[in-house]
This record gives structure tokens, C-alpha cells and sequence, in this order.
């Protein structure tokens, strides 16, 4: 793969919502989860009346999102120029930053009020711009974001964990669990209540579902391939 010139994109919206605007055409829509005991610990903090634990979730939250997209502007590219393949599979073309296009739209619940299972929409459109030299579109390269997916949702996993470790001191599971395939608190004890809060997917999404890519689901997949993973 041929790299030119700097290697971060700039993000702008891609629509607003709030003024009843859908996304364009060929968009990818990125379901990004947190851990599910975020949400366990923020039930516990409204049942409490704890409004500062309750901000704390909320920033982890935020900060799953903003780490998700900063590491999306490092690591995508346009393919600006025509992208083939070599027989041994390697893409051979121009991958160049741009102005690339993205809206959140973030969710505290997915379908019902029992527990908050946060999550975002992450709305990303197919073409960026090249500013320089002649502000033409080019296609976004998603190829190389599926097979980092990896990658993308260890940053945002990463990011609410330190946030609440800043915030109020937790401490999680030293590895990802069986349950939910995310390291869960141990401090506050909640990753033993894992069982009163199921995994439920958000069904209000603004593409058709061949264009919907669930960050974890397509993670854990990743995972499995690796060679870590088959030797365990």
C-alpha cells in the first residue's frame, strides 16, 4: 500500500439528525458498545442518587466515542487513485488523508428502560474529500478498517476504563470475559451481576443492515482468527 504525505484525516458532520436529516446513500454505520457493567454502574448511581457517579459514567462513555473517532482520523485513508491487488493479496494504490464525514448518534438505552446499555451510531460516509490539489471525492478505505477492527475497539474499551479509573477508582477484570468479551468492573463488584443485564442490540438505526458493522461482533471475529487465539 503506497502512503503519501501527513496521515490524519480531518472529520466533519455528515448529517444532523436533529434537523430530520438521513444519512447519504453507501453510508457505514459503526455500533459501537461499552462494558456492560458501565451501564450496571450507572443504574446503581441513579438508584443512589450519586449524580457525580453518574457524570463519571457518562464521560467514560463520551470518551469510548471520541478515542473510537481520534484513532479513526490517524488511521484512514482515501483511495485516491484506482486499488488493485497482487496475487499474493496485497493492495497496491494512492491512500492519502482527507476530510472524511461522521455523525454520532449515541444511545444510553437499547430497546428498553431496565438498565443502560450505552452505545453510539457512528454514521460515516462512503467518500472524503482531497482538499489538495483539486477538492475531488474519493472513496473512504474502508477494507483496511475491517481488518483493524481489532484495533478500533480496543482504543475506545481502553479509553472508558482509564476515564473511571481517573474519575472514581475502578478496577476491571484482568481480561475480556466469557460473558460479554470486555474487561467488566471488579471495583465496584458489579461484574458478578453481569446475568440480570443480557446483551441487547439497539434496533434504530438509520442504514440497512448489510451497511450496519457491529464493532464487537466483527472484534471477537478478528480474535478468533488470530493465531493467539487458536493456540489458548
Amino acid at each position: 500500500m503506497a502512503r503519501n504525505g501527513p496521515t490524519v484525516s480531518d472529520v466533519a458532520p455528515l448529517f444532523d439528525p436533529e434537523r430530520g436529516e438521513v444519512p447519504p446513500p453507501g453510508t457505514i454505520e459503526f455500533y459501537l458498545e461499552t462494558p456492560r457493567t458501565l451501564g450496571l454502574l450507572f443504574a446503581a448511581a441513579e438508584d443512589a442518587g450519586r449524580s457525580d457517579i453518574i457524570d463519571a459514567a457518562i464521560r467514560a462513555w463520551d470518551a469510548s466515542y471520541e478515542s473510537f473517532v481520534g484513532y479513526f482520523e490517524r488511521f484512514i485513508l482515501l483511495e485516491c487513485a484506482p486499488v488493485t491487488r497482487t496475487p499474493g493479496g496485497e493492495r497496491i494504490g494512492l491512500f492519502l488523508p482527507g476530510r472524511v464525514f461522521v455523525t454520532r448518534v449515541g444511545h444510553v438505552f437499547a430497546g428498553d428502560r431496565d438498565f443502560a446499555r450505552f452505545h453510539d451510531h457512528i454514521y460515516v460516509g462512503p467518500v472524503g474529500v482531497r482538499e489538495q490539489p483539486d477538492g475531488r471525492e474519493w472513496p473512504l478505505d474502508f477494507t483496511s478498517v475491517r481488518e483493524t477492527m481489532v484495533g478500533f475497539a480496543a482504543v475506545a474499551e481502553g479509553a472508558v476504563q482509564r476515564s473511571l479509573r481517573q474519575s472514581i477508582a475502578t478496577q476491571w477484570t484482568p481480561e475480556p470475559t466469557s460473558a460479554t468479551g470486555f474487561r467488566e468492573l471488579v471495583e465496584p463488584p458489579l461484574v458478578q451481576h453481569l446475568g440480570l443485564c443480557s446483551r441487547r442490540l439497539c434496533e434504530d438505526s438509520l442504514v440497512p443492515a448489510a451497511q450496519r458493522w457491529n464493532v464487537v461482533d466483527m472484534r471477537d471475529r478478528e480474535r478468533r482468527r488470530s493465531p493467539r487465539y487458536r493456540s489458548a
